[in-house]
């Protein structure tokens, strides 16, 4: 049976993951996507690197620190993905993109793979809307707040919709692991993380199309996360 809320344990585990990203992911991100180098070994005292294995979480424990961990970056969410849960096909191109996955490939790893970046973009995003919303609030236009606009309201209304539909079909993909279910959230996830980036972009304005703004950056890591990583094409 799905849950609709988190286990306690779950509720501990999120909340120990936000205050490493707060602390040490997402105040590194921008410096990361302006680099071409790799990115630091981190997060070994969370056990990040063997999540279902030394770690000893289940698959939807897993699914919530990596929604976390894309919250703060999501080039550093897919490293742990990778490293995690990617089979041998998307080792040919994660190479490629300078991260190797572990020698770990049980049979539902492909279906793993797909809801753990579904995972990601579903954090991205949830990056995003919060960002749009505090922007919204906080930015003045016309002698009122942004977020005094009834077309400002619909966009995160419409924003946090999309996300919680999100959040459970990757809920019911980490628990069946299947292919259907995993493909099934992954495409609803990313298309519904792309689709609140952009209108988060739009509350932003001009501004949200600068590297200063971390929307932008969410945009592309969703649309990254959109691709084949099976494709020798990547």
């Amino acid at each position: 049976m799905i849950s609709f809320t988190d286990t306690e344990s779950q509720q501990i585990l999120r909340q120990t993951v936000r205050e490493f990203v707060a602390n040490t992911i997402a105040p590194q991100d921008r410096g990361w996507d302006e680099s071409s180098g790799p990115l630091p070994h981190l997060g070994d005292e969370l056990g990040l690197y063997g999540l279902c294995t030394e770690s000893g979480l289940s698959f939807a424990d897993a699914v919530v620190v990596l929604q976390e961990l894309g919250f703060g970056s999501g080039s550093f969410a897919f490293v742990i993905a990778v490293h995690n849960f990617a089979d041998e096909k998307t080792n040919r191109s994660s190479d490629r993109l300078g991260c190797r996955a572990a020698d770990v490939s049980p049979a539902n790893q492909s279906a793993r793979f797909q809801v753990a970046c579904a995972a990601i973009a579903l954090g991205r995003a949830r990056m995003a809307l919060q960002a749009a919303t505090n922007y919204a609030k906080e930015r003045q236009q016309f002698g009122r707040a942004l977020a005094d606009n009834q077309a400002i309201q619909f966009m995160l209304a419409d924003g946090a919709t999309r996300l919680d539909a999100a959040e459970l079909m990757i809920a019911r993909a980490a628990i069946s692991e299947t292919e259907t279910t995993a493909t099934m959230a992954k495409q609803f996830s990313i298309r519904a993380a792309i689709a609140t980036c952009d209108q988060a972009l739009q509350i932003f304005g001009g501004a949200g199309y600068t590297r200063e703004v971390p929307v932008e950056r969410a945009l592309r890591d969703c649309k990254f996360l959109e691709r084949d990583f099976g494709s020798a094409h990547v």
